[in-house]
């Protein structure tokens, strides 16, 4: 009986023991408060418990009305384990000693705003040095404005359930941890030194102007165990010239989860620190003249989305590998900076990716309305494909594709009319350069006859001196390596000179017209396809196509028992043979022999032939030649005229020559009398053939015009012939 006496006796004390210890005691704001002292000892105590209190005590600091806003904490020493501002306060601003909190019976420490005015706290908090008891900021329904906060080793967790904003005005120090949590703003504007790391679980984290962070610390930019929860790391320095030089680490999440980025309006915020994805971010600035610099390392896995109307910087060796995605505003690449190790790059409508710096990328997307710049002198390679849904001007910069172009047309195509080119390797199999002017599409396909080379291409102004003849710009190609090569140009009719062929035409290589006889094609755009001509230069399809052998001269020269024949060509296209043709009348040809020719040749070709066959009567002889093509088409060269010696020694001119509306014929000899005589043109036409009277020699010819040209003037004596040439300019 005595055993369990004791033994009630013992759990009684015990419950009680406990009850005295771990109970929390509310202390009360008293609405008849004298003043916003909190020792109001002076006034008859000016808290309540069950009973009034002259100040609180450990427990719960407790507002509920709107007595004295302005407050001052005059209690030295002060601990306790939570402040509340209930739904009853009004909004209040507490200044004077430094309180502690600490944990209670497993209940972590709190300051919590549970009314929607705001609370300005500007008293020293410092929290209970436990690991495990983090101090609580709980804005829930109002604002809070923080002071100095030492955690003391404690982490510092911030809650808000309505999206609420607790700021930092001073320097939060200690070796604890901070960590943002639910839908809360949080806003620092000093110079802070705790060492624990920042993890941003949920909400926005505001780094104002002036503010710093210790550089020991990371900060964690979501958590992976709350894969829905949005956490953003922002930049608010208005002014610009603020810099982020801690590390950060941008943890797993759903899609549109993690911000990085900036809000100003003038000069430049700075995210100096190497930042780690384990997810997609969502890099922002959001003002239109703002700017966000990413200066340390991007890293990871995943890519980056760029958003907002801002400007954001890359100056940073960035190794990641995921997708670039500009979705807004303007992502610039400056020197020492890239878009991460061969990562792809979509550049959406209304965004615009600036190049200062070469830079490498897999595939490169321009959507219709994407905008792509490069500066003077920088190269953009595209190892994979380059999409293209908008121009892109290249200026003075370069562009090589080591893989291919996709969904190039009149509406996205690269415009190459500065010095800057399009480069890419070509073979044997035809590869399309798809650039242009400013004004129009004129891409060019190029193939190889063997072998590869890589091919540079731009364009250029037409500056021939027949340039209306032919386009108004042309191609500039330029090849690592001698080839030969097919090529097919596509043109607009915009770009046609007034005298552009409507037919047949040939090529212009350096203003100098090749030997090519092509067929215009299509009905707007036109293109041309030729094969076979030898790179590289400027080309320039149009001019009138060449006649099959390019004749420099035909003469023949009277020797003693021959005529000598000779004829030079400057170049061949398809020459069969020539078919040479002899006269003694200038009309009548017959064909005497034959010489071959040397096919198609760009080189100078010479021939000659000697006619032995001639009569035992000193007249003059007349030679033409019938050049014929492999194909059977044929033309005639000039006529030449062998004046072997008369007997008489006559001799045939023309008096003035080149002549005038009034000109004469005149024979050496003097001659009275009625001569025949005719007049025919270089191709052997006679145009004129009538008995006409010789006085002394002279046959006056008035008014008998003849059009520009030469021609040739005989007249028979007898057997014999003798000509003269005549020259109308």
């Amino acid at each position: 009986m005595k055993n369990k006496l004791l033994l009630i006796f013992s759990i009684v004390f015990s419950i009680g023991f406990c009850s005295n210890i771990f109970a929390q005691t509310d202390y009360f704001w008293r609405d008849n408060a004298a003043n916003g002292n909190w020792d109001g000892s002076a006034n008859g105590g000016h808290w309540w418990s069950n009973s009034a209190q002259n100040t609180p005590g450990f427990g719960n600091i407790k507002f509920n009305n709107t007595n004295e806003s302005t407050m001052n904490n005059n209690v030295t020493n002060l601990s306790t384990h939570a402040i509340y501002f209930l739904t009853g306060s009004s909004a209040r601003t507490i200044s004077g000693n430094a309180i502690q909190l600490y944990d209670n019976n497993s209940s972590d420490p709190v300051i919590k705003n549970e009314t929607s005015n705001n609370q300005t706290i500007n008293i020293d908090i410092k929290g209970d040095g436990d690991a495990t008891d983090p101090l609580l900021l709980e804005a829930h329904s109002g604002d809070f404005i923080f002071k100095k906060i030492n955690n003391n080793g404690s982490p510092i967790w911030v809650n808000s359930d309505n999206g609420k904003t607790i700021k930092f005005t001073d320097v939060i120090s200690g070796s604890g941890a901070f960590v943002n949590r639910n839908n809360t703003y949080s806003k620092f504007s000093a110079s802070n030194t705790f060492t624990g790391n920042f993890y941003i679980d949920e909400g926005e984290v505001w780094v104002e102007e002036n503010c710093t962070f210790n550089n020991s610390i990371t900060f964690d930019l979501g958590s992976s165990s709350r894969m829905g929860d949005v956490a953003k790391l922002l930049i608010t320095d208005l002014n610009g010239g603020t810099t982020l030089s801690n590390n950060i680490v941008v943890n797993d999440g759903n899609t549109d989860t993690r911000y990085l980025g900036g809000i100003n309006t003038s000069n430049t915020n700075t995210f100096s620190g190497n930042i780690s994805l384990n997810r997609y971010v969502n890099i922002k600035s959001t003002q239109l003249n703002g700017t966000v610099e990413f200066s340390g390392v991007i890293s990871g896995s995943h890519g980056i989305d760029k958003i907002g109307v801002g400007t954001v910087i890359f100056s940073g060796n960035n190794t990641y590998t995921g997708l670039n995605t500009l979705k807004a505003g303007k992502l610039i690449v400056n020197s020492g900076g890239n878009l991460g190790d061969d990562a792809d790059v979509t550049i959406q409508s209304g965004a615009t990716l600036e190049l200062n710096t070469n830079v490498t990328v897999d595939d490169l997307n321009i959507n219709s309305g994407g905008t792509l710049t490069l500066a003077s002198g920088v190269t953009l390679t595209v190892n994979g494909v380059l999409a293209l849904g908008a121009d892109i001007n290249l200026g003075s910069g370069n562009i090589v594709v080591n893989g291919l172009i996709s969904s190039a047309s009149s509406s996205g195509y690269i415009i190459a009319d500065g010095s800057g080119t399009l480069k890419q390797n070509v073979g044997t199999s035809a590869v399309e350069f798809p650039v242009g002017t400013s004004s129009s599409y004129m891409p060019i396909e190029i193939n190889t006859s063997s072998g590869s080379a890589d091919f540079e291409v731009r364009m250029i102004g037409n500056s021939y001196a027949n340039s209306a003849s032919y386009l108004d710009n042309n191609w500039l190609i330029t090849s690592s390596a001698s080839q030969t090569i097919d090529m097919k140009f596509t043109w607009p009719s915009s770009e046609e000179g007034t005298s552009f062929p409507t037919g047949n035409m040939n090529l212009h290589k350096d203003g100098t017209a090749l030997n090519y006889n092509v067929a215009k094609s299509g009905t707007g755009p036109y293109f041309a396809s030729y094969s076979g001509v030898s790179c590289c230069s400027q080309f320039s399809p149009g001019g009138n196509p060449p006649v099959p052998v390019e004749l420099t001269y035909f003469d023949v020269t009277p020797k003693e028992k021959q005529n000598l024949l000779t004829w030079e060509t400057a170049s061949e296209l398809n020459n069969h043979f020539f078919e040479v043709q002899r006269s003694i009348n200038g009309s009548d040809f017959t064909s005497i022999d034959v010489v071959y020719g040397n096919g198609t040749t760009q080189e100078i070709s010479n021939y000659s032939f000697s006619d032995y066959d001639i009569g035992p009567y000193q007249m003059s002889y007349f030679y033409r030649l019938m050049q014929v093509d492999y194909d059977g088409t044929y033309s005639y060269s000039p006529i030449v005229v062998a004046n072997r010696k008369i007997r008489t020694n006559t001799h045939l001119s023309a008096n003035p020559n080149p002549i005038s509306n009034e000109w004469s014929l005149n024979l050496s000899n003097g001659f009275n009398g009625d001569l025949f005589v005719d007049i025919f043109t270089q191709e052997g036409i006679n145009i004129f053939h009538e008995k006409c009277q010789f006085e002394e020699g002279i046959l006056i010819l008035e008014n008998f015009d003849l059009p520009d040209g030469m021609f040739y003037a005989k007249v028979f004596i007898g057997e014999q012939v003798v000509v003269t040439k005549v020259v109308k300019k």
